[in-house]
């Protein structure tokens, strides 16, 4: 399966589309240790119309396209979203239907503490952190295609996406949308999240006309359950 980790930094005074752009998008694939830029080739012609990002969406969309899954944070609400209205706007189409994985979702729905990506580094204690960003001296100058501020921002690009794929590692088992991997990979009788065949079954989750035996994954983690088993009927 190929799991897509990515990451938008946006120019824009309310963090909406429409009065905003895209100035970098990075990715990285899961399992892979390359971190991938899309900016615009040449900064200069910043100057010219500093908030065309067609190519870069177009760029962008092509890469998504081929994901089994996408895993982002706070993705769902806004970079996701972000990317979309700005190829509607160049009419460059939609994006596909992707099963998406938001780390934020799943942080807000089991985590009870402060859920930015920048806290659950901090508090977890994960290699990567946050860089800080100086909003004046390289948010603005970047926006208008300075080539030192824009390489300041491909930087932290970059190690957000880095931060995010410890983040997802950390909380994947705790996700209630994430693909069956082992299954899209073929893998019979393997954990859904990392496939290990290291699953130790502790007891069952019954319902009113079937029952599912619980799996507990010895590499991940992750609990998962079987396929419903119908209770066997009892005739008098």
């Amino acid at each position: 399966m190929k799991c897509l980790l990515w990451d938008l930094e946006t120019y824009g005074m309310d963090f909406n589309a429409d009065t905003g752009f895209i100035m970098v998008a990075s990715y990285k694939w899961l399992g892979e240790n390359k971190v991938h830029t899309i900016t615009r080739k040449n900064p200069a012609a910043w100057v010219k119309d500093f908030s065309n990002d067609k190519e870069l969406c177009r760029e962008m969309a092509e890469v998504i396209a081929q994901a089994d899954m996408v895993v982002g944070w706070n993705s769902r609400s806004f970079d996701w979203r972000f990317l979309q209205t700005r190829m509607m706007f160049h009419r460059l189409g939609v994006l596909p239907p992707v099963p998406h994985e938001d780390g934020l979702q799943t942080a807000r729905r089991t985590l009870k503490m402060r859920r930015s990506l920048e806290n659950v580094g901090k508090f977890f204690g994960l290699k990567t952190q946050k860089e800080k960003m100086d909003l004046h001296k390289v948010w603005f100058p970047a926006a208008c295609g300075d080539p030192v501020a824009l390489k300041q921002v491909i930087k932290r690009c970059e190690s957000d996406v880095l931060l995010l794929e410890e983040a997802y590692n950390l909380l994947a088992p705790l996700s209630k949308v994430h693909p069956n991997v082992s299954m899209i990979d073929g893998i019979d009788n393997g954990c859904p999240l990392c496939k290990s065949k290291k699953l130790q079954q502790r007891g069952k989750v019954h319902a009113l006309r079937h029952y599912r035996l619980r799996f507990h994954c010895q590499t991940c983690g992750r609990w998962s359950t079987s396929q419903p088993i119908q209770y066997n009927k009892r005739l008098k």
